[in-house]
């Protein structure tokens, strides 16, 4: 579920292309079948926006964060994800 809240405190506002990033960070929790702070996401969204928006859902959803090195960012402005949990991958466009 989306939590409008706590995107707000930590994006700065509640707009389409956070949520995106939060959605896509819950299917993967729940297709891959791992609790928060366990999936690793390499993404080719780049650091303009609106792509960062997305990084910043995916990281509040997920707990995968650049600094905890679960999130690998490349350099691109492709909105793609891809999310590694125990040998199993899930790529999302």
């Amino acid at each position: 579920m989306v939590d409008e809240q706590k995107i707000t405190w930590f994006h700065g506002h509640f707009k389409p292309y956070v949520v995106v990033g939060w959605r896509m960070g819950e299917c993967a929790l729940r297709l891959l079948g791992a609790k928060r702070h366990e999936l690793a996401i390499t993404s080719a969204m780049g650091a303009e926006t609106p792509t960062t928006c997305v990084l910043d859902g995916l990281q509040l959803s997920t707990g995968s964060t650049i600094g905890n090195g679960l999130l690998k960012v490349l350099g691109g402005r492709e909105m793609w994800a891809s999310f590694t949990y125990k040998g199993k991958r899930l790529d999302m466009k």
